[in-house]
Parts: C-alpha cells; sequence; structure tokens
C-alpha cells in the first residue's frame, strides 16, 4: 500500500509539474545537462527494480555527453521510457539503449503494439492489455514533456521483434 501511495503522489506532482508548465505558470530551466550521468542513474535505479526478470541489457552509450534541456523534464522522458521497456519484457528478455549526440533509442523484444493502435498509446489512461496495475498515464506524459523541449519522439513495433522508441533532440 505505501508502495502505491508512492506512485500516485509520483504521478500527481508529475501531472501538476506537466500542467504548470504547458499553462506557462513556471518555464523550463535550460541548461547543460549531463545526459549520460543522468542516463546511466536511471539505469542502475530501473534495473534495482526489474532484476528479478533477468532481462539482457545492451547499451550504447556516448559517454560524456550534456545536452541543452530540462533536466527534470529529461530525467522524467528517459526514466518513463526505460522503465516502460523493463516492464513490458518478458522474463531473460532483451534490452538496447543507444544514446548519440543527437539522439537517443531504447529497443526491447517485449510486447508487440500492432500499428492500427501505435497512436493510440500517447493518450491519457489508454492501455494495450487490461492490466490493472498499470494507470496508462506516461506515455502521454512522456510525448507533451518530448513537445514541451521541442523534440521529436517516434514509435515502431514489429511482431516477434517488440517495440522501440526514438527521440531526436534536435529542434
Amino acid at each position: 500500500m505505501e508502495k502505491q501511495i508512492h506512485l500516485l503522489n509520483e504521478l500527481l506532482e508529475t501531472f501538476l509539474f506537466i500542467s504548470k508548465v504547458q499553462n506557462s505558470f513556471i518555464k523550463i530551466d535550460l541548461r547543460n545537462v549531463p545526459i549520460s550521468n543522468v542516463l546511466h542513474e536511471i539505469i542502475v535505479e530501473i534495473q534495482n527494480i526489474y532484476k528479478e526478470k533477468h532481462i539482457s541489457l545492451s547499451l550504447q552509450i556516448k559517454e560524456n555527453l550534456s545536452i541543452f534541456s530540462d533536466e527534470k523534464l529529461l530525467h522524467l522522458i528517459l526514466k518513463n521510457l526505460i522503465d516502460n521497456s523493463f516492464k513490458y519484457t518478458n522474463a531473460k528478455g532483451k534490452i538496447e539503449i543507444v544514446l548519440e549526440k543527437d539522439s537517443f533509442s531504447i529497443t526491447d523484444n517485449g510486447i508487440w503494439i500492432h500499428k492500427d493502435k501505435l497512436e493510440n498509446i500517447f493518450e491519457t489512461f489508454y492501455r494495450e492489455s487490461d492490466d490493472e496495475k498499470w494507470y496508462g498515464v506516461w506515455l502521454n506524459i512522456v510525448k507533451k514533456s518530448v513537445e514541451i523541449l521541442g523534440y521529436t519522439l517516434q514509435v515502431q513495433s514489429t511482431k516477434w521483434f517488440g517495440s522501440t522508441f526514438f527521440i531526436s533532440f534536435n529542434k
């Protein structure tokens, strides 16, 4: 119960933050963000949560990379995409994370998203499955955060191979 309260509180704080940014109540704080370091911290945190799944992780991270961004929004985007990949990848599955100067991608061999439903995954409360453990809001928040920062987000999914989320940092 304590974990659920923490998750709901985090969700509420995130909604409030995104709402404030979208309605210009607060400005995004653009600065050089050490994205390589942020990404490594998130990966360690997420791997600890899903360690019982024994997921194979391939990392291609350009080290000492910084980008001009809002650290809080960038962290939110990366954490949620990585968490989703781990969440929807079966035990002993595979995830590949690539960070380059102008882009980030995460590919998993988890559940497949039918091409007719790819756009739906960004709608609030949309869930591909009826699993009541998940709320169906984070991808909507990720998409809004990406748009606020002026980045682009693409997703591809292939039957039997899983999904790839790709962010271009170019504006």
